[in-house]
């Protein structure tokens, strides 16, 4: 017989799965690069669609998201019962419908949402014990607490010479620049490269291998305009710098990096990381970055 923390973990993983294939399922979206989705309208009736998209669809993607999110937030090893559990997710659901409809009076709007979070509660108590006997695992998603990240990214930006205040990181930061405070053993230890071509080249492959060689499991990553989380390896992906999202990766022994930067490239940091890439990609040197700064811009 299943335990009763097996059932609580167990519940939540069905939930974060439920939830992450409503927002995979619906068909004006199409996933790209990084799992990031652009839409996709018909060729006729852009507008009609734009508009249905804006009232009925996009309302309930809100709504999904708040509540992904609220669900990382959640460590499932704190509960001892599965009601306790189940509030939680209720609690959740209210607080993401509360955040998707925020001050807009729209009926349409209001009912969209209001489908999505009834569905998402329907779902959660049809889920019996038979049910969640047997639940296949999700790769490990946490949500850093706002304290945590202050910490955690305090402690990366000294290391790496980042500027970061209050939990956050500084967005115009680029690592292959040297500036004060940025120390010079780091700069000898960096590269970056255009992020298509080391995506193509299995880039992404050979950090999380050469990571989990390293008995790195997981792995901490801080993107803009997203929560910090803490993450299985498996969900490293560098093709996110393709879509222009700017992030750090890095993990508690602070001895690697890996930067996403909005101008679309890759800058991985630290000696053995680094030299794993470079071996296992013949073809390095003809995708470096330029050496780039940013009051050329100016």
């Amino acid at each position: 017989m299943t335990d009763e923390r097996d059932l609580i973990r167990n519940l939540h993983i069905a939930m974060r799965r439920y939830v992450m294939e409503r927002m995979n399922s619906f068909d004006q979206l199409k996933p790209g690069p990084g799992g990031v989705f652009t839409l996709q309208p018909p060729v006729d009736g852009k507008d009609t669609f734009m508009e249905v998209f804006s009232m009925e669809v996009m309302p309930k993607l809100v709504f999904l998201n708040s509540i992904r999110w609220e669900l990382a937030s959640i460590d499932p090893q704190t509960l001892t019962t599965r009601n306790e559990m189940r509030d939680l997710l209720d609690i959740a659901a209210q607080i993401s419908f509360d955040h998707a409809s925020g001050s807009d009076s729209n009926p349409i709007v209001i009912a969209s949402i209001d489908q999505e979070h009834q569905a998402f509660s329907i779902y959660l108590h049809s889920l019996s014990v038979e049910s969640l006997q047997s639940v296949d695992p999700l790769p490990f998603h946490r949500a850093l607490s706002y304290t945590e990240q202050i910490d955690v990214l305090s402690a990366f930006g000294q290391r790496w010479g980042v500027e970061v205040a209050g939990g956050r990181f500084a967005s115009d930061y680029y690592p292959i620049i040297p500036r004060p405070s940025t120390p010079q053993l780091n700069l000898a230890s960096m590269e970056a490269f255009d992020a298509k071509p080391l995506v193509e080249a299995n880039g992404t492959e050979i950090v999380q291998r050469t990571l989990k060689t390293h008995g790195i499991q997981h792995v901490y990553i801080l993107e803009q305009n997203y929560p910090g989380t803490e993450r299985e390896v498996s969900q490293l992906d560098l093709a996110r710098a393709i879509p222009h999202i700017i992030g750090f990766a890095f993990s508690k022994s602070l001895d690697w990096m890996i930067y996403t930067s909005w101008r679309g490239t890759v800058t991985i940091g630290g000696e053995w990381l680094l030299d794993a890439v470079k071996r296992e990609w013949p073809d390095w040197e003809n995708h470096v970055d330029e050496y780039f700064d940013m009051d050329d811009l100016a």
